[in-house]
């Protein structure tokens, strides 16, 4: 049975500690959270707390797609680096790997 509690849990990790690493995210949720209770006490009409939940919303969609492209950006970034060391051993392997079947050739009588 749910509780409530466990929504936004990944892994046993509560949403509140996932929003105190992204702390953007988690003013933005904090103002939408702020037009539901309408904590200004300004949004008297329907239409006024629509345009204002929608601004929140899209402000926070922009901003959660930044988030995830800049996390992209970070792990292809290490994919980059771990590539360019890989080419870098590989190359060398191979050359230590051609020196020595020249070696092994001036080894071999004729």
């Amino acid at each position: 049975m749910e509780t409530g509690n466990e929504v936004g849990r990944t892994g046993g990790e509560a949403l509140v500690e996932r929003l105190e690493r992204h702390p953007g995210m988690k003013a933005r949720i904090e103002r939408v959270l702020d037009v539901l209770e309408n904590t200004s006490g300004d949004l008297i009409r329907a239409d006024e707390a629509e345009r204002h939940a929608i601004d929140e919303l899209r402000a926070m969609g922009q901003e959660l797609l930044q988030g995830w492209a800049e996390g992209l950006w970070h792990v292809l970034s290490e994919f980059e680096n771990i590539r360019a060391l890989a080419l870098q051993f590989f190359l060398e392997a191979r050359k230590k790997s051609s020196v020595r079947t020249v070696y092994m050739l001036r080894q071999v009588p004729m």
